[in-house]
């Protein structure tokens, strides 16, 4: 793959949110959140700045879920053991993607007295199964984030923050193991263009060290390699309720979003427990890059134990995948059903049902995935 091509990933995705801003950006009168006061006069915190300006265009949603990064990394991961196992089989055939997994994040809120920056400490638990074919494998991990996230205004919110994750996984068909230990540097950025539509994006670097051992009789195959791992999206989100669009049903709240997905890691060049070389999968390097239109319809609910229910679907396209090599399912259909719900303590969380299916019917995930909001 040229180097072009290789680049392809952070320019689509930066070219994507400056034809945003471009077409979309336009100068507007009285903004209806212009307010930074509370019903009880108080300034708003920084919390529910971010709950007012960010939550009913839908942004915040976007920095609140890993949706797109953990299913991007699943994909990746299960690609890279079907590889692996043709490699050891020499049998590049009869390899489906299909698998269930449960992930909770969990966002909790510090507020600083700035009314202007809080503490964002975020951990997500993850378990995932394959289904028992060639590769079946069961994984369960953890990642943690604290950021320090700063609203300087009605329209921006900036972050940056640390990362680290450490994910077990069972190698069932072959009786082996794998562990992962990844730590590195995560930033977020919202920005509003106007009131109907507006962009988030996430960024993070990340040094990975991977061992797996894998028995072969009275000898095992042991593999210690170190990695880094670029991860880039963006999501363009607008907002339309009746009042904008008379097809879209009263009290609720269509949301079209056009998503890019960046994904490449970089792998040193090890020997394995038996002498043999292993510089990567496909090699040290690979890429792989997704773009997808999605539309989301959501009923509007904000008042506690208010139900807002909503379902979503999308269409993605993998536009470079290095790792197509025993399973090329490049179309994917995208659905999702779920509900968020804010509590008497101002937490907010979210539960929802999500499918991932190749047009092939060689891919597909199952997801459930339950975000807790909580500030403090």
């Amino acid at each position: 793959m040229t180097t072009g091509w290789r680049l392809a990933g952070p320019l689509v995705g930066l070219a994507m949110a400056l034809c945003a801003h471009g077409a979309l950006a336009q100068k507007t009168g009285d903004s209806p959140l212009g307010d930074t006061t509370s019903a009880d006069g108080a300034p708003l915190t920084a919390s529910q700045k971010l709950s007012r300006y960010f939550g009913p265009p839908g942004l915040l949603a976007e920095m609140s879920q890993d949706e797109n990064y953990g299913n991007i990394n699943t994909r990746i991961a299960q690609m890279r053991a079907q590889i692996e196992g043709a490699k050891s089989t020499g049998v590049y055939s009869g390899y489906t993607d299909e698998g269930y997994k449960l992930s909770v994040p969990i966002n909790l809120l510090l507020n600083l007295p700035d009314n202007k920056s809080l503490i964002r400490f975020k951990g997500t638990g993850i378990w995932s199964w394959a289904e028992p074919e060639r590769t079946y494998s069961r994984t369960r991990g953890f990642s943690g984030l604290a950021e320090y996230v700063y609203i300087p205004d009605e329209t921006t919110v900036l972050g940056f923050g640390v990362t680290a994750s450490n994910t077990g996984i069972s190698i069932l068909n072959s009786h082996g193991s794998a562990r992962t230990y990844d730590l590195g540097f995560q930033a977020n950025l919202i920005y509003r263009f106007n009131e109907r539509w507006g962009v988030a994006a996430t960024a993070n670097y990340m040094w990975v060290n991977n061992r797996s051992e894998i028995p072969l009789g009275r000898l095992s195959l042991v593999t210690d390699q170190n990695s880094r791992r670029t991860f880039a999206e963006a999501t363009v989100v607008g907002n339309y309720e009746n009042q904008h669009a008379s097809w879209v049903p009263e009290g609720w709240t269509l949301y079209p979003k056009l998503n890019v997905n960046y994904h490449r890691q970089d792998f040193e060049t090890v020997y394995n427990s038996l002498g043999r070389k292993n510089d990567g999968t496909v090699g040290p390097l690979d890429d792989y890059l997704t773009a997808a239109a999605v539309v989301r319809l959501q009923k509007n609910g904000f008042r506690p134990l208010e139900m807002a229910p909503y379902v979503e679907v999308g269409y993605e396209r993998e536009l470079i995948n290095d790792l197509n090599v025993v399973v090329d399912d490049r179309n994917i259909l995208r659905s999702k059903v779920g509900f968020q719900m804010t509590l008497p303590n101002t937490a907010r969380f979210d539960l929802s049902l999500s499918r991932n299916d190749g047009f092939k019917g060689d891919r597909s995930l199952t997801k459930v995935t339950l975000i807790y909001n909580q500030a403090f």
